[in-house]
This record gives C-alpha cells, sequence and structure tokens, in this order.
C-alpha cells in the first residue's frame, strides 16, 4: 500500500470515537503492519475536530513517502475483520498509538487510576 498520511475530512467521520473513528483506524492497521508502513495521520472528525495529534499521537516515526489518501480508501482497499484476538488487536494499536500528553495530563487531573484503564504507562515508573 502505498500510503505517506491517511486522512479524513469532518464529512468522513460523523460517528463517535469508538463506533467510527477509532474502528476505522484498527480495521486499516494490520494491512499497514503488514507492509511496514507508518504514516502521518490527519484525521479530522465532525464532533471531536482533529484526533490525531489532538487525542493521540505516534508511537513511532513516520516511514512512508507515499499519498495522502482518505481513511475511507485505504479501509476500502484492504479492510480487515479484527474477530476477538483482543490482545492482538491491542498489541497493533499500541504499537502504533498512544494517548497525547495532554489527555494524560487531563486525565490524571481527574483520577490517576485511569492509566490502568487505559493500559497508559506514559511517565509511570516500573520496578
Amino acid at each position: 500500500m502505498d500510503v505517506g498520511t491517511i486522512t479524513s475530512t469532518p464529512d468522513e467521520m460523523r460517528e463517535g470515537l469508538f463506533g467510527g473513528a477509532f474502528l476505522f483506524i484498527l480495521e486499516a492497521l494490520p494491512g499497514l503492519a503488514e507492509e511496514g508502513v507508518r504514516p502521518r495521520w490527519d484525521l479530522e472528525t465532525k464532533y471531536y475536530g482533529r484526533i490525531i495529534p489532538s487525542l493521540l499521537e505516534l508511537v513511532e516515526p513516520v516511514i512512508g513517502q507515499g499519498p495522502s489518501r482518505s481513511i475511507a480508501a485505504v479501509r476500502g482497499s484492504d479492510r480487515r475483520a479484527l474477530g476477538g484476538d483482543f490482545d492482538s488487536i491491542s498489541r497493533l494499536w499500541t504499537s502504533y498509538f498512544r494517548p497525547a500528553e495532554a489527555v494524560v495530563e487531563g486525565a490524571d487531573r481527574i483520577d490517576p487510576g485511569l492509566r490502568t484503564h487505559w493500559g497508559c504507562t506514559i511517565g509511570v515508573e516500573t520496578s
């Protein structure tokens, strides 16, 4: 798959975060991972605005110099059924994304226990 940036417009992303935006990303990740593509993401949603990098940050640097493609085109060309292997799905997701630092800081102000709920270890000491 030749892609440098995956994009969306508010008209393409009208669903909620979990019922649409995150699902659409998850459906695209297996094909990207198989080909070793780590694109830029510029996803704008109707109700949540720009979600990458506002809510999510990339874990690793971008690897891909191809053209921009819409999330709809990427999903349409190689959509995967994710099944029930939640450990593998979680590993795939966290190999690409982590919560943006501003999100983690905001959650910490509300309840530091939210990090555990997300499986987030940003800034957490482990022994």
